[in-house]
């Protein structure tokens, strides 16, 4: 395989969003590239289906691609054996972009290779960031301007 991309996502079930994160190695093993990103409003599933999405459009046209996910659900709504209440646009436009590349999916319960390890991290990282982001956000908006000091 010349190209195995990672997939992972990563939910806070309290604030109801999360992050989502890819990593991409080479016949060497060696990361090539990375991505992640944050999303509000979302579902597990749907995470782990844009960070299968977006390793998709990172994968290079040339050479074989794979794309590992840990979800069985993300990995059968992948493969088209299942279809999303929400995302269906998500999944056609996954199969497009699979089929121009000739990326194959594959399923790995609970993977502990290194790849999937930094994705995992980049998720929860990006999950993090959101959730910072939100908090902080919130929190500015309730100091009270217009205060004299003094």
């Amino acid at each position: 395989m010349d190209f195995v991309g990672y997939t992972d996502a990563s939910y806070n079930n309290v604030a109801l969003e999360g992050g989502w994160a890819y990593a991409i190695r080479d016949s060497n093993r060696k990361v090539v590239m990375e991505g992640s990103g944050w999303a509000g409003k979302s579902t597990p599933s749907q995470l782990e289906l844009l960070a299968i999405y977006e390793a998709a459009k990172a994968m290079p046209y040339e050479g074989e691609c794979e794309i590992v996910t840990d979800s069985k659900e993300s990995y059968q709504y992948a493969i088209g054996l299942m279809t999303p209440h929400t995302g269906n646009r998500i999944q056609k436009a996954l199969r497009d972009v699979a089929t121009a590349k000739g990326i194959r999916f594959r399923w790995a319960p609970r993977s502990t290779s290194k790849g999937n390890r930094r994705a995992h991290q980049l998720a929860r990282l990006a999950m993090d960031r959101g959730y910072f982001r939100m908090t902080t956000h919130i929190s500015w908006r309730n100091i009270p301007i217009g205060i004299k000091l003094g």
